[in-house]
């Protein structure tokens, strides 16, 4: 069986998404959606896909779709995740989940209640130069590995200036809702190998 996508969102949507279910077998992107009718007539010319709508709400309804992948700015993320999963649709939803905690929580909860297939899309997991320095900071090899959430990336270097030792992330944090550095706590001067 080959499951029918619609994806909202033509910018990541139509350079990754689009290839990514062309290259998977079961999967066939069939739709686009996008709010600029202009640009997404252009890009449904290009990536030969005739079947395109403006309006979201109603896109994640349709009967003939199986799948929606939500690959728009974050803060859409929710409203439309929860609309599709409301539709009873398959969802793939871009990372970051949502812009705060709560829109995540609300989108987690509604994928356990809809029992659909649901997934964040991680495309780097399996990379394997991610896989590498994953093995790296997993083994300490270099130091203790600490998330710091970054409400605004403008001023890291000036919160920096001030933090002396580990910075720890509170139970509040999640990479789900905000970005996060990662800070590799190495001792200077110390000879790091890898064989």
């Amino acid at each position: 069986m080959t499951l029918r996508v619609g994806i909202i969102g033509v910018g990541w949507g139509s350079h990754v998404q689009v290839p990514g279910f062309r290259a998977a077998d079961g999967f066939e992107p069939v739709a686009l959606c996008a709010r600029t009718p202009e640009r997404l007539e252009r890009v449904a010319v290009k990536l030969g896909i005739s079947d395109t709508s403006t309006d979201w709400e109603s896109f994640v309804t349709r009967d003939d779709l199986d799948v929606i992948s939500v690959a728009t700015p974050t803060v859409m993320h929710r409203d439309m995740t929860l609309a599709a999963l409301d539709a009873g649709k398959a969802v793939l939803c871009e990372k970051p989940l949502a812009g705060d905690l709560d829109a995540t929580r609300d989108m987690v909860r509604a994928a356990d209640k809809s029992s659909r297939p649901t997934a964040c899309c991680f495309e780097n997991r399996w990379n394997p130069d991610w896989l590498a320095v994953a093995a790296l900071v997993g083994g300490l090899l270099l130091g203790k590995a600490t998330f710091t959430p970054a409400v605004d990336v403008a001023m890291l270097p000036t919160m920096a200036d001030g933090i002396d030792g580990d910075i720890k992330v509170d139970e509040n944090s999640s990479y789900a809702c905000s970005n996060a550095t990662v800070q590799l706590n190495t001792t200077v001067g110390q000879d790091h190998h890898v064989s």
